[in-house]
């Protein structure tokens, strides 16, 4: 039986909604957001903007640690392709 190993690409976007979906609050903002922004790069952007927003707040008691580095180096490296997939979905499209 041969089984699809999804991308990290894929692996990412799931588990960011699954994630973000699961949570009330989460998910009504990310609606909203879609709501309010007139296509799916720009929700992208919005969505990317505060990912890296949140790691940036998250590791800043790290000090720059190679720790820090590393986690932003992973978090960051993604580009907009994932969460333009992220967008559609929350869109409908």
């Amino acid at each position: 039986m041969e089984t699809a190993t999804p991308t990290a690409r894929e692996q990412f976007v799931r588990d960011y909604l699954l994630v973000v979906e699961n949570d009330a609050s989460a998910w009504q903002t990310l609606r909203e957001w879609a709501a309010e922004e007139t296509n799916a790069y720009y929700l992208a952007e919005r969505i990317r903007d505060e990912w890296e927003t949140a790691i940036d707040d998250a590791t800043a008691s790290m000090n720059d640690s190679t720790l820090a580095l590393l986690i932003r180096q992973m978090a960051y490296g993604w580009g907009i392709d994932p969460f333009l997939d992220i967008a559609k979905q929350v869109r409908g499209e």
